[in-house]
């Protein structure tokens, strides 16, 4: 049974990748660029966190919401820079590791850490994620 965030976030993610955004790369090495961003930072952090099962502001809207922020504004830009099939292996890299996790994610929200990103309407998930920093948005 799938648990209540993962069937959420999956429906947002769908609706996402449907909706029209500023386009914010161009290019593949400005693409590959975000990903060194993320894994180097990004990932890195929400996997100490996860490791550590520590539940905090820090590992949730820093860590944890930062790592989905990525993964949706991957998806999106890849899309809209039409480099979707180049990037495929990536985008889904970061939904694996966002689905291994997501009882810990679920955790973090519960407990607010971070916001409960699959109840956010894509405006207000943008804003989100500029406000965390993370290293891409949707």
């Amino acid at each position: 049974m799938m648990i209540p965030f993962a069937k959420k976030c999956l429906a947002v993610i769908a609706s996402v990748a449907l909706l029209p955004v500023p386009a914010q790369a161009e290019t593949a090495a400005e693409i590959d660029g975000y990903l060194d961003s993320i894994y180097k930072y990004d990932v890195q952090w929400f996997n100490d966190c996860v490791r550590k099962q520590e539940l905090s502001r820090s590992c949730g809207d820093d860590a944890a919401a930062r790592v989905i922020c990525d993964y949706q504004g991957i998806m999106v830009v890849a899309d809209e820079s039409g480099l979707a099939r180049r990037y495929h292996v990536e985008v889904a890299k970061l939904a694996n590791l966002i689905g291994k996790n997501a009882d810990y994610i679920q955790e973090l929200i519960d407990q607010g850490h971070m916001e409960d990103t699959a109840k956010l309407n894509t405006s207000r998930m943008r804003r989100y994620c500029q406000s965390i920093s993370a290293s891409v948005f949707p």
